[in-house]
């Protein structure tokens, strides 16, 4: 198989993997590389030496209506020699301390995808988009107002013991010093919660509002791969829990057991309607 198949290969799965919202563009001659992906796509015709674009094949991922665009460039010996893709990051907003963060992320995701088969629609479909998606609710969050700006009912006696939870998912979660730092930070910061370890990652906290808010803080600043953060929200006031109540934080190994354990809460419904595990509770 030439490069230029495998090249072809990847792009027709990265193309099938876009998401509403998500948005794939050539970046040179756009329209050329288009027909060319359609036909293979459709007869499974590689192009004559004459027909195929000026290379190396460079192509960008967005989100529609965000800023940040990722640009990945193949090289004409991709994959059979050069074994990854050149990655940038572009935008017209991006500061330098911005271009930074988002290197150091790209560096980390490459060294995940090294050794797969398809490295560039694994790190495209599966951690560049989830990444501009984590972005861009990270910039609604800032951009828009506080829903209790202005008002004088977080003043109130009651407001400390507001509770609220979060969830996060991820890709995986292994690393033993991620895991160590969440069971520290959750006893510092007097939260409770799970983290389910190996493949997905998920990790569901509660506690106070300000409290909560700092651990998912903390938790993004790690700059885990493919990290996503579902929800940070109050609990509905039918499963709030005691304030009072003694904090414990937990690991455990299935996913079913995450769908048991938020039963046990009164939460089920809150991973479920995610498509985290079943009502049954079962793998």
């Amino acid at each position: 198989m030439s490069d230029l198949e495998r090249q072809l290969e990847e792009l027709e799965l990265i193309r099938c993997s876009v998401m509403p919202g998500e948005v794939l563009t050539f970046v040179d001659n756009p329209d050329q590389w288009l027909a060319l992906l359609d036909r293979f796509s459709e007869e499974r015709a590689l192009p004559s030496q004459r027909e195929v674009p000026p290379l190396p094949l460079s192509f960008e991922i967005r989100l529609e209506d965000h800023d940040i665009r990722i640009v990945l460039e193949l090289p004409a010996d991709y994959p059979g020699v050069t074994k990854l893709p050149r990655v940038s990051v572009k935008g017209t907003t991006i500061g330098r301390a911005e271009q930074d963060h988002w290197t150091d992320l790209i560096h980390d995701c490459l060294k995940e995808v090294t050794d797969n088969e398809q490295p560039t629609y694994t790190l495209a479909a599966l951690n560049l988009f989830p990444l501009l998606h984590e972005d861009a609710d990270a910039r609604s969050r800032i951009s828009e107002p506080s829903a209790t700006s202005g008002s004088t009912s977080d003043d109130s006696p009651g407001s400390p013991d507001l509770i609220y939870h979060a969830l996060f998912t991820s890709h995986h979660l292994v690393s033993p010093t991620k895991r160590r730092n969440m069971q520290a930070w959750t006893a510092s910061l007097n939260i409770s919660g799970f983290a389910k370890v190996g493949h997905p990652g998920i990790i569901y906290a509660y506690g106070g509002k300000d409290s909560v808010e700092d651990f998912v803080g903390r938790v993004r600043a790690m700059q885990w791969l493919a990290l996503r953060l579902r929800f940070i929200e109050p609990l509905d006031d039918d499963v709030q829990d005691d304030p009072g109540s003694p904090r414990r934080w937990g690991e455990l190994q299935k996913v079913g057991e995450v769908v048991d354990e938020m039963r046990r809460l009164g939460r089920a419904k809150y991973v479920t309607e995610m498509g985290i595990g079943s009502a049954s509770g079962g793998e």
